[in-house]
């Protein structure tokens, strides 16, 4: 396929967020221009989960799966999230490569829903038990992250852009409203997405008609701009943090002429959004450390299951206990930096799954090296 809709880069996967009305299925139909004409077959497909395309059915040129309609056919008025994932899953399966540049999932949290509760009935599927996803739901839950991004890379390798669409949901922060409105959907759509950007078509405040084109915010953290390209030389972004004109035609004017972003205009600054606070940025470095403290703790949980097995097929031997010519000095060394990335009872969790011992005097020299590169990783996240 060539590059015809964002010529001559490419936008693989765009992320849309926004309030209902924000203009998030019609920026998906509009792409590609084609759609605009009845001359020739269709070239965008959406999967609509809501009914948010049967409006412009006739008006513009585009194939629709209705998926609503394909459940109750297929499961009768009772059909579940996972129905709904199931029958996404096989009509895209079946989508030729190439057949459409544009494929739209209009919106995906239902799916994602079902999504999660297909990889829970199924644990062989992904190499687990049901006994392991009961004791560690991090196993299932990485498994439903890892397989989505699976299943959304396959469909945006058929097509030339992908949109996936999402409403807005309240944010609650210790079981209160922080009266803030932020995008549902999994953490995965912002990892995969060349483009995730939160569009508002409301108009401003006292305004008796609604803006034509919506704009839209791709500054992070909320928002998330992949799209890069050479300027005098230097590669830069091509987009602003803040769009007026956040349609693709729009973006498509980006893309021919950059911003500059050493003077920025008043309008192409993400002053909707405000910078992230300290407290902000203390959340984001707890739900890291929650994160890496899930993630060790399913890796014990599946080390205690094999230790298990282990113990029914071959007889246990004793083990030697290797040399630590560790100093204190070492020790302090990698305990300080380590404890200030994650709390004391995570390090503890992460120390026992991943080398099996209590305390950092226990490791090897070849242990100890191990964990002061993982310290790094983890520390810039």
């Amino acid at each position: 396929m060539g590059n015809s809709l964002w010529h001559p880069y490419k936008i693989p996967i765009v992320v849309l967020a926004g309030e209902v009305g924000s203009g998030k299925t019609l920026w998906g139909l509009t792409v590609d221009e084609s759609t605009l004409s009845f001359d020739k077959p269709a070239s965008t497909l959406i999967w609509d989960t809501e009914g948010s395309s049967d409006p412009y059915v006739g008006t513009l040129n585009f194939d629709r799966v209705d998926l609503v309609k394909l459940c109750v056919k297929k499961h009768g008025p009772d059909y579940t999230p996972q129905r709904m994932f199931e029958v996404w899953k096989e009509s895209m399966i079946s989508v030729p490569a190439g057949k459409y540049t544009v494929g739209i999932i209009d919106t995906i949290p239902e799916i994602e829903a079902g999504h999660g509760d297909y990889v829970r009935g199924h644990p062989g599927a992904y190499g687990y038990t049901a006994a392991q996803f009961a004791k560690a739901a991090g196993l299932m839950w990485g498994a439903v992250k890892a397989d989505e991004k699976r299943l959304l890379m396959s469909l945006a390798s058929k097509v030339q852009t992908l949109v996936i669409t999402l409403h807005m949901r309240d944010e609650f922060k210790g079981g209160k409203s922080t009266h803030k409105r932020i995008p549902k959907g999994k953490d995965t759509l912002m990892d995969i997405a060349s483009l995730y950007m939160i569009i508002d078509r409301s108009g401003k405040p006292g305004s008796k008609e609604a803006p034509t084109v919506p704009c839209g915010i791709c500054d992070p953290p909320q928002g998330k701009s992949r799209i890069v390209g050479l300027v005098d030389g230097k590669l830069r972004p091509l987009l602003p943090p803040f769009l007026n004109d956040a349609s693709p035609n729009g973006i498509r004017a980006y893309l021919a002429n950059p911003p500059d972003f050493s003077n920025l205009k008043l309008g192409e600054r993400a002053k909707p959004i405000p910078v992230m606070t300290e407290d902000d940025r203390l959340e984001l470095r707890a739900r890291i450390a929650a994160d890496e403290a899930a993630r060790a703790s399913a890796d014990l949980a599946t080390q205690e299951l094999k230790n298990e097995i282990d113990k029914e097929v071959a007889p246990t031997s004793p083990t030697k206990t290797p040399n630590r010519p560790i100093s204190n000095e070492e020790i302090l060394a990698v305990r300080k930096p380590l404890l200030e990335a994650i709390s004391l009872s995570e390090a503890k969790i992460l120390l026992k799954a991943k080398f099996n011992v209590s305390t950092i005097a226990e490791l090897t020299r070849d242990q100890l090296h191990e964990l002061q590169a993982h310290i790094l990783t983890i520390s810039k996240k």
